[in-house]
């Protein structure tokens, strides 16, 4: 039940870091608004440093001290959907 909620998604493999990877992806969907999932502190600091809410993933590799600041923590991908459309204008 995910792919729908996605426009599009992007490959970090050409791009210098994720910071560059998200603003890449912004601008070639012409918004600012979006929210980064992820499971490590790069994660969020990533999607925050172009404006993003982060939402945690505590079923990833990370540890919950590493996602403290997140706008919201899941434990499961199935529990994303309900994050993402409130969110998602944050930016």
């Amino acid at each position: 039940g995910l792919v729908e909620r996605f426009d599009r998604s992007f490959c970090l493999d050409h791009v210098a870091n994720k910071t560059a990877g998200l603003e890449r992806a912004l601008r070639e969907l012409g918004t600012r608004a979006g929210v980064m999932v992820g499971d490590k502190r790069y994660d969020m600091e990533a999607g925050r440093a172009v404006g993003m809410a982060f939402i945690g993933c505590r079923y990833g590799f990370g540890v919950d001290d590493e996602l403290a600041g997140a706008d919201a923590l899941v434990d499961d991908v199935r529990d994303v959907p309900e994050w993402v459309p409130e969110r998602a204008n944050r930016g």
